[in-house]
């Protein structure tokens, strides 16, 4: 993977590291790129994010790791996109008064 043809807001989201370095790589990346993509990216990231990591590995990383890294909103919809339980403690964004 080359770090050119990923779009120009994905390569700022990665600032603190230096992606001339052979030793970021994309596995290296990988969890720090879900996240922040699934959680602020845009269309055209997610869909480069998808042709590079498969949406298999993607949701077993959300299952495992990520999702409860995501903010309740975001939780939400990528675990209905990737059919992955979201606890009930999780699903109100609203305040209880």
């Amino acid at each position: 993977m080359n770090w050119a043809d990923c779009p120009s807001l994905t390569r700022s989201r990665l600032q603190e590291y230096d992606l001339q370095d052979p030793a970021f790589t994309l596995e290296i990346l990988k969890p720090i790129l879900i996240e922040r993509i699934l959680e602020s990216g845009t269309r055209e990231e997610v869909k480069w994010l998808f042709s590079c990591i498969d949406k298999t590995e993607i949701a077993n990383y959300l299952q495992k790791h990520g999702l409860k890294k995501l903010s309740r909103p975001s939780q939400i919809f990528w675990g209905n996109f990737f059919n992955i339980p979201i606890p009930e403690s999780r699903k109100s964004i609203l305040w209880e008064f």
